[in-house]
C-alpha cells in the first residue's frame, strides 16, 4: 500500500524491496556482478566491466558498445594544486606541468580509451548548449591541450628552475617534487601521470591513499596538501556552477576548512571575482548574451592561470544486470541519468520489470 498509487501519482513499482549491499573494491564488485548477486549499483572501472561482461553477457552499461561505456555526469578528473603553497602558487610551474601531460595517452593507458580528454571544467553532459564559437576561440588562443616539452622547459626556466645533473628540475639545489596524492577510486590516473611528468624532468611521486581512507578529504579542506587527484563537478546546463569554484570567497586561510570540496585550490584573482559576481546577479542562461560574454572572459583567465588541471571526462560505467530485471536506462532509452545517488533513481524503480 502506497500513497502515490492512491492519489494517482504513480503505479506501484514492480520491485517490492531494495536490498543495499555495502560496496568494496572494484574487483570484488565485479565478482558480485558476475555471480548475479547485484542488479545495479556502484560503477566499475572500464577494464573490470569488460572482463565481467565476458563472463556474464547479461550485464549492461549506458552505451551498448565500448570503449566509451559510461555516461557523462557533469564531472571531470582533475589535478588540484594548493595555491597557498610554493611552488604551486607559481603560474609558470602549473602551466609547465600541464604541457608535460598527454591526456589521450592517459585515457588509453589508465582507462582503456573509455574517457574523453578534458582541458576545461565543462562536461560533455550539455556542453553543446554553451560551447560557443567565442569559447572555442579562447581554447585555440591558449592551446593547452597538447604535450610540449619545449614549453615545459620555457615555463620552468621562467619560474627560475633548471635541470640538475640527473635531468630533474631543481632550484637553488632543491629538487621540485610533485607528490601525487590519490584516493583509491582514482588509482588508474597516478602511474600514468607520474611517468609523463618524469619524462619531462619532474620528480613525481605516487602517493596512493589507503583503502577506505578519508584522511585526504580533511587534508584537502584544511589545505594540508600539495597536489591531489580529484573530480571537479558543477555545471550541467550553463557554466556558472563550475566557474564559481575559483572565486576567492572559497580561499580560506590554511588550517581553516574551505566551504566546498570542489573549491579548495585557494585561487585568488580580483578580476575573475568581479566576473563571477556579475554572473551571479543575473539569471543564468546560455541564451543571455552578456552572461555568456562574462563566462568566456572568466574562462580566458582560467586558461591563462591554470589554477587546476582538468584531465579526463568522468564517465561512470554504471552497471545494470538484465538477469532478473529489464527496462534499465541506457543511451537508446535515456529516460533518466543512470547514477544510483541521483534523486531520480526512483524513476528507474518505477520503470524496471521482472524478466519473465
Amino acid at each position: 500500500e502506497w500513497w502515490g498509487e492512491k492519489v494517482g501519482f504513480m503505479d506501484m513499482p514492480a520491485p517490492e524491496r531494495i536490498i543495499v549491499i555495502g560496496s568494496n573494491s572494484d574487483e570484488s564488485m565485479g565478482q558480485l556482478y558476475i555471480a548475479n548477486d547485484l542488479d545495479s549499483g556502484q560503477a566499475l572501472q572500464p577494464g573490470t566491466f569488460t572482463a565481467a561482461l565476458e563472463r556474464n553477457p547479461k550485464l549492461r552499461s549506458w552505451n551498448e558498445q565500448g570503449p566509451i561505456w559510461g555516461a557523462p555526469d557533469g564531472c571531470g578528473y582533475n589535478l588540484v594544486f594548493n595555491l597557498d603553497r610554493d611552488p604551486w602558487s607559481n603560474r609558470d610551474v602549473r602551466v609547465a606541468i600541464n604541457y608535460a601531460l598527454d591526456r589521450q595517452e592517459l585515457s588509453t593507458l589508465a582507462y582503456e580509451n573509455a574517457n574523453y580528454p578534458m582541458i576545461i571544467p565543462y562536461s560533455a553532459y550539455m556542453a553543446e548548449r554553451w560551447m560557443t564559437p567565442e569559447t572555442q576561440a579562447i581554447l585555440d588562443k591558449y592551446d593547452r591541450n597538447k604535450t610540449d616539452h619545449a614549453l615545459v622547459d620555457e615555463h620552468m626556466q621562467a619560474a627560475g628552475y633548471a635541470k640538475n645533473a640527473d635531468g630533474v628540475w631543481a632550484k637553488d639545489g632543491e629538487v621540485l617534487t610533485i607528490p601525487l596524492r590519490t584516493p583509491q577510486w582514482l588509482a588508474p590516473l597516478t602511474p600514468v601521470v607520474a611517468t609523463q611528468l618524469q619524462r619531462a624532468g619532474f620528480d613525481a611521486v605516487e602517493m596512493l591513499e589507503p583503502e577506505g581512507s578519508t584522511a585526504w578529504t580533511n587534508d584537502m579542506l584544511l589545505g594540508d596538501f600539495d597536489t591531489i587527484f580529484r573530480v571537479h563537478c558543477g555545471s550541467l546546463s550553463e557554466p556558472f556552477e563550475t566557474l564559481k569554484d575559483q572565486h576567492s570567497r572559497y580561499a580560506t586561510p590554511l588550517g581553516e576548512p574551505c566551504p566546498s570540496i570542489q573549491a579548495c585550490s585557494r585561487y585568488r584573482n580580483e578580476e575573475y571575482d568581479a566576473l563571477i559576481d556579475e554572473m551571479e546577479g543575473m539569471v543564468g542562461s546560455p541564451d543571455n548574451e552578456r552572461y555568456m560574454e562574462l563566462s568566456n572572459q572568466a574562462l580566458d583567465i582560467y586558461l591563462r592561470d591554470m589554477p587546476e588541471l582538468m584531465l579526463l571526462e568522468e564517465l561512470h560505467v554504471v552497471i545494470f544486470n538484465e538477469t532478473y530485471w529489464t527496462g534499465w536506462p541506457n543511451a537508446a532509452d535515456p529516460y533518466v541519468a543512470p547514477y544510483p545517488p541521483w534523486e531520480a533513481w526512483n524513476l528507474i524503480v518505477h520503470t524496471i520489470q521482472p524478466v519473465e
